[in-house]
């Protein structure tokens, strides 16, 4: 099972995961994808994928290229990740788990920007939703890097979380991308029971290297060793 966040904007990989399946690098496996109608698609990711709420009305994200028709709701705000997880736990995936032939305990997730920055969150606050977590460009910046600090404690305490865990970034990438990347990479590698993969993407921005963390955490955590 992989469930994937972001289908509304066209990020999809039916055709990658047929090619990967058909020429032996992975075997079959059910890929789930959440998103949301296309009126409400970016309001919505900038609500459910951040765990916090920054203080920021979600009208000031999309620097003029949004079109937010129709008007976003008044008052509407980030930090809805809690509420997210919680339909996905008790929700979608009991729902899946009883309508497909699935294995829990093979599930994985990827996001990428903001939908990393929520599998992130999950990692760190719900680890057993899922076994793998495959984070491309997670925008760890968020609230002033509120998950890089939890991070943090959590490598400091006693805790173990059994997952394993795949970021990648593009050498063309904002730098606080990649600094972030480096700090929450340190930080899980000191929690026990993490397994963890971090791959540099030459030649790749942000707008690009979306499609080879896909293509390659997923060879990662369901192909051959």
């Amino acid at each position: 099972m992989l469930y994937t966040t972001d289908a509304q904007t066209g990020v999809r990989f039916e055709e990658v995961n047929i090619w990967m399946q058909w020429g032996g690098e992975v075997p079959r496996f059910i890929a789930v994808d959440i998103g949301y109608p296309s009126w409400a698609e970016w309001h919505l990711r900038g609500s459910h994928l951040t765990p916090t709420d920054n203080g920021r009305p979600l009208a000031d994200y999309g620097d003029g290229l949004i079109d937010w028709s129709p008007p976003l709701p008044e008052g509407a705000r980030s930090g809805n990740a809690p509420d997210f997880l919680r339909s996905i736990r008790e929700e979608l995936k009991p729902f899946v788990d009883q309508a497909f032939p699935t294995l829990p305990e093979a599930d994985g997730y990827y996001g990428n920007s903001f939908g990393a920055l929520f599998g992130a969150y999950v990692l760190l606050n719900r680890p057993d939703t899922f076994r793998t977590y495959i984070l491309g460009s997670p925008a760890l910046a968020w609230d002033e890097g509120v998950l890089l600090k939890q991070a943090e404690d959590l490598a400091t305490s006693d805790e173990s979380v059994s997952a394993r865990v795949f970021m990648g970034v593009g050498s063309l990438e904002p730098e606080h991308y990649h600094a972030n990347v480096e700090r929450f990479g340190r930080a899980l590698a000191r929690v026990k029971g993490v397994s963890l993969e971090t791959r540099v993407f030459d030649g790749d921005s942000h707008g690009t290297a979306f499609a080879a963390s896909y293509a390659h955490g997923v060879r990662w955590a369901f192909g051959k060793p």
